[in-house]
């Protein structure tokens, strides 16, 4: 049977309520159920990874909007914040994924690198590698190596955005 890349989208929204999108493909040339399954692993991995919350998912397995709910106020509590894994294919393709506002717990003590031995990342990689595939229907072979980075500030604001001191709505 061929190999069918099938895309989830989730969206995270941190503790002033600005949102990040991360995404991945799992098989979609499988059944429906296995889709999902792979896709659910996936995202339970994630969630001791990020101070942000999951507001909704697209794809395989579906997480339906819900009211506004924040996420934790830590010491990467926005979206800016990243931990990037980079992973690797079996042709060497380079494949990046992006955790916004990542736990302060993962990183070793320099706060940029990724403690590869630290069990969440351990369980996440692992979820990775089982069910992600490439852009080009190729399977996940190799990963573990991360960073911090930081992207650039959110200009856009709302009525679901924090002020600064993240104690009432910012517009």
């Amino acid at each position: 049977m061929a190999v069918h890349a099938q895309k989830q989208s989730l969206t995270y929204r941190d503790a002033k309520g600005n949102t990040a999108r991360y995404s991945f493909f799992v098989d979609g040339g499988t059944t429906a159920n296995a889709a999902s399954s792979a896709a659910g692993t996936v995202i339970a991995a994630i969630a001791p990874l990020t101070n942000a919350v999951l507001q909704s998912a697209v794809g395989p397995s579906l997480v339906v909007q819900q009211e506004v709910v924040y996420g934790t106020n830590a010491t990467f509590a926005s979206v800016e914040d990243k931990a990037v894994f980079t992973f690797q294919t079996a042709t060497g393709d380079i494949h990046r994924t992006q955790i916004p506002a990542p736990v302060s717990s993962i990183f070793l003590a320099d706060g940029e690198t990724v403690d590869p031995a630290n069990t969440a990342v351990v369980t996440y990689v692992a979820a990775v590698i089982a069910n992600c595939l490439s852009r080009n229907n190729q399977a996940i072979a190799f990963g573990a190596n991360g960073i911090r980075q930081r992207r650039k500030i959110h200009r856009k604001i709302s009525i679901v955005t924090k002020d600064p001191d993240l104690t009432g709505p910012d517009e």
